[in-house]
């Protein structure tokens, strides 16, 4: 085991399920069809980007 601690070697199992979920997802979608969601996700984010720093800016003291 080359990690030092759990907290690390858990850090890189999550990086390859995380890999292995999404290469799953290309395989299943449709490229044109993930595109499409991802660019809609995108736009919805970014319709809330303002509000989000508005409401940081208020927690900053």
């Amino acid at each position: 085991m080359t990690k030092r601690s759990i907290k690390h070697a858990s850090s890189d199992v999550e990086m390859i399920f995380t890999a292995y979920n999404l290469r799953c997802t290309f395989n299943i979608l449709d490229i044109n069809l993930l595109k499409a969601y991802l660019k809609g996700l995108g736009l919805y984010f970014s319709h809330f980007r303002g509000h989000l720093r508005t409401f940081s800016s208020i927690l900053d003291f």
